[in-house]
């Protein structure tokens, strides 16, 4: 009987020594968040081992950290669950048996409630939705463009985004009311948002209001200095206000960067003129005149150019 208990012994310390080793493969540690980005207590990770469905639960902490201390090599199912929230379930692979027991962080895992899940998920829609709109429009398939649009608006009315391109979309098409209204809707939602306020001054300016129009050029040099467009058509309606003195200031930002450009040199020119600097105005249509290709206006120029010398002369 001695003999056999000794036997029995063995083959259960014998059978022990594998199995130690095998559980001291891996150290696990990480944090679950929420969708702000602070730490969640109380969530449940689950690890169920593919190779004979063996399963390791951890709990977070007040921190929102879990562990596994060691955790035998293998293939993962991982389910993250907690109360309220949405459950996360994918796969770890830690294959690959360990001499000594190798810690490994893993990346955070952000849980978000059912509420904050279908948010994220139609706001996946409605960016891929917006992508494909604004793709629409580069190709010039206006109408296209705001049938994607509308859906969108269909579900959140005050996407600025959407509203912004719905804008633009109806400014291309020539349809300035509706443009209006929607640019305007956009600079209240989103009033630091540069090209809104550049795309109203457009629309006002189509549509014949002029101190409205550059009431948003003004707010654009604010927001964008960098905007030469927005100076241009800011200088057109100055120098049609004989408000000369500020349109050459604009001029001169675009000369600047552009200083071989034909149609801001007349404008520069014409903004000198209205402010009685003839010699100014005439070096201004001077390089006009060099810059241009453009026949009739060359003949315009020389006639100006000619009267403005005699001008020049006379005095």
């Amino acid at each position: 009987m001695m003999r056999c208990v000794k036997i029995a012994v063995a083959l259960v310390w014998c059978g022990i020594v594998p199995l130690a080793a095998q559980y001291r493969d891996y150290y696990l540690y990480g944090r679950i968040l929420d969708i702000h980005q602070q730490p969640l207590a109380g969530v449940e990770v689950t690890l169920v081992d593919t190779g004979n469905s063996l399963s390791y639960v951890s709990k977070t902490n007040q921190e929102g950290k879990f562990k596994f201390i060691g955790l035998p090599h293998g293939t993962y199912e991982v389910t993250v669950s907690k109360p309220g929230y949405d459950t996360l379930t994918t796969e770890w692979k830690f294959t690959a048996p360990q001499e000594k027991m190798l810690r490994v962080e893993i990346p955070d895992i952000t849980l978000a409630t059912g509420f904050e899940a279908q948010q994220i998920k139609q706001n996946k829609q409605i960016k891929k939705d917006l992508d494909a709109a604004t793709e629409m429009i580069r190709n010039q398939d206006y109408d296209g463009a705001l049938d994607v649009l509308k859906k969108i608006l269909q579900t959140d009315a005050k996407n600025p985004n959407a509203l912004y391109l719905s804008g633009l979309s109806y400014l291309k098409k020539k349809m300035y009311p509706e443009a209006e209204a929607m640019l305007q809707e956009v600079t209240v939602l989103s009033a630091d948002f540069p090209p809104a306020h550049f795309q109203l001054g457009v629309c006002y300016q189509q549509l014949g209001k002029k101190e409205k129009a550059l009431e948003q050029y003004r707010e654009v040099v604010r927001l964008d200095p960098k905007n030469m467009d927005n100076y241009f058509n800011a200088a057109l309606i100055l120098i049609e206000m004989q408000q000369s003195a500020e349109a050459m200031q604009y001029c001169a930002k675009i000369l600047e960067v552009r200083p071989d450009d034909p149609d801001v040199n007349e404008m520069a020119a014409r903004c000198q003129l209205q402010l009685g600097d003839y010699p100014k105005a005439l070096a201004y249509f001077e390089k006009t005149m060099a810059l241009t290709s453009d026949e009739a206006k060359k003949k315009d120029l020389s006639e100006i150019i000619a009267s403005l010398q005699k001008t020049i002369q006379q005095k």
